[in-house]
């Protein structure tokens, strides 16, 4: 749900070396597409 996604976003963010770079891109560019989130 979206305030599980959301945080989970957050944890990326403060965190980034927790995830993939690949993944965090997947992840930016599909927030890109279907929201309208802006780096």
């Amino acid at each position: 749900d979206y305030p599980t996604f959301a945080l989970w976003i957050g944890g990326i963010l403060r965190d980034p070396k927790s995830v993939r770079e690949e993944t965090a891109k997947r992840i930016f560019k599909s927030l890109h597409n279907k929201t309208d989130f802006k780096p």
